[in-house]
């Protein structure tokens, strides 16, 4: 090898072993600390008394009060296109089928922002931007 080629050998050896030892160095304080902390003895010694204390105030016979059931008819609002029906919330859901503009059903579960609806002939999630909730009865609800 000539004068060249070691001395660009010698420098990418060399700005190697200064990459490795900065990778190092930041994983090490970055992350070793952090993680000694929050394993500590006293931090767990911490944890299990404060979980003690959270069961002691809990009464064990104290149930949720749920909140009523509400029934709701829906229309869909898409004026255009049909929309469509999903397996499953959420637009990286498979469609399974397309409703119709002003489309009338029931809703089986609501959500924030994606809801099951059931109508004569499709029965699966939409989205809330789609359509429009009626608050019905009990007793006009047909599915139970």
């Amino acid at each position: 090898m000539n004068k060249k080629q070691v001395s660009i050998l010698f420098l990418l050896v060399f700005y190697a072993v200064i990459g490795f030892t900065a990778a190092a160095l930041l994983f090490f304080m970055g992350t070793g600390k952090k993680q000694k902390a929050a394993f500590s003895p006293a931090t767990i010694e911490a944890a299990e008394k404060e979980h003690i204390v959270e069961e002691k105030i809990v009464p064990e016979a104290v149930t949720e009060e749920k909140e009523p059931m509400l029934y709701y008819k829906v229309i869909t609002t898409n004026r255009f296109t049909p929309l469509n029906v999903r397996v499953a919330p959420g637009l990286s859901s498979n469609i399974i089928g397309k409703l119709p503009p002003a489309s009338t059903g029931y809703v089986l579960e609501k959500g924030e922002k994606w809801s099951k609806i059931k109508t004569d002939t499709q029965e699966g999630y939409c989205s809330n931007d789609y359509l429009s909730f009626e608050e019905i009865s009990k007793e006009e609800f047909p599915y139970h």
